[in-house]
């Protein structure tokens, strides 16, 4: 019979693996991972954005967005727009083929996340949430700079 941190830690990998499943399955049917995936629907939603505020709303640092459009644009995902009055200005947005592959990707783990979580009374979201941050400290991982994305990936490592 496992003790109750062995059904902590069980959860926690049930979690983990739930992740990794959910992001292969999104790379093997839209060759996006679910930061790429996100960036995409930011930019459906609010058609013409600057880096600088899809940085902002996506809560990643300048330099991971940057990655994260030079691979979508390799790819004719999206379209960079540079400003006619500021040539360090840029708009991005989608193409065609980036709405087709929007349309045609799964649904993500995160998104059904989001649906059931805001189904939650605030108390038990609130204690949800307390649970989850408690885990994060126990786990020594209170001070990586995470974004609110459900993805797995490079990790860089804190300690130095």
């Amino acid at each position: 019979m496992p003790t109750r941190s062995e059904d902590a830690l069980i959860a926690l990998r049930q979690i983990l693996l739930a992740v990794e499943v959910d992001s292969r399955a999104l790379a093997k049917k839209s060759a996006l991972n679910p930061s790429k995936f996100i960036l995409l629907q930011l930019l459906q939603s609010k058609i013409n954005m600057t880096p600088s505020e899809i940085a902002r709303d996506m809560s990643l640092a300048h330099a991971t967005v940057s990655t994260l459009m030079d691979g979508l644009g390799q790819a004719g995902l999206i379209n960079r727009q540079i400003s006619a009055s500021d040539k360090r200005s840029q708009t991005i947005s989608l193409t065609e083929l980036g709405k087709k592959t929007l349309f045609d990707a799964p649904d993500i783990l995160q998104r059904r996340f989001e649906e059931k979580f805001k189904n939650i009374i605030e108390p038990e979201q609130d204690k949800i949430i307390s649970a989850l941050k408690q885990i994060s400290v126990m786990l020594g991982a209170d001070d990586i700079d995470a974004s609110p994305l459900l993805d797995i990936g490079r990790v860089t490592d804190h300690s130095q």
